[in-house]
C-alpha cells in the first residue's frame, strides 16, 4: 500500500462499517532495541461522494511492515480502482479479462458478477450491493451464486 492509494478503511462511526479512503502519509520506523519495522498510514476521506452522512477526516494507524506488504490487514482494504476505465465514481475495477458484457460502464457497480473485482472481500461486496440496490437492481451474481436482496425499501 502506497500513497495515494485508495482503499476501504473499518470504521465504527459508519453504518455501513467501512468508509472509503485514501493514503496520503506513508511512514516506515524501525525500533533501533527490537529491529521491528512498524509503518504508519495516514488515512483521509477520499471526497468520492459514497457515503454523504460521513464527515471528512484524517487518521493514523500503525502496521507490522511484514504484515503491510503481504496486504493482510483486518481494518484496511484495498478498493477496486482504476484510472484508465473508472466507473461508478471510480468504485470498480475492471480488468481487460473480462467478456465485453462487463466492460459495459453502464452496468451499476461496474460488473454484472463479483467475481470480475480485482479486489473480492467484505467491503467490496457491501459497495457493490448498495449501488446496485439503490439503483433498483436486486439481483447480482458471484460466480455460480445469485445474490438477491430484499426489494421492499
Amino acid at each position: 500500500m502506497e500513497e495515494g492509494a485508495h482503499v476501504w478503511l473499518r470504521s465504527k462511526s459508519s453504518h455501513w462499517g467501512w468508509v472509503p479512503a485514501r493514503i496520503t502519509q506513508k511512514i516506515t520506523n524501525t525500533t533501533a532495541a527490537t529491529g521491528r519495522e512498524t509503518t504508519q498510514l495516514t488515512f483521509e476521506d477520499d471526497g468520492s461522494g459514497h457515503y454523504d452522512e460521513i464527515e471528512p477526516f484524517q487518521e493514523t494507524l500503525e502496521f507490522d511492515s511484514n504484515a503491510l506488504q503481504s496486504m493482510e490487514l483486518e481494518d484496511v482494504k484495498m478498493r477496486n480502482m482504476d484510472s484508465e476505465r473508472a466507473v461508478t465514481q471510480g468504485s470498480f475495477r475492471v480488468s481487460a479479462s473480462q467478456s465485453a458484457r462487463n466492460l459495459s460502464s453502464a452496468v451499476v457497480g461496474g460488473v454484472d458478477d463479483l467475481i470480475g473485482l480485482m479486489h473480492l472481500h467484505e467491503p467490496a461486496i457491501l459497495h457493490s450491493l448498495r449501488i446496485r440496490y439503490d439503483k433498483d437492481i436486486i439481483y447480482t451474481n458471484t460466480g455460480p451464486i445469485l445474490i438477491a436482496i430484499n426489494p421492499f425499501k
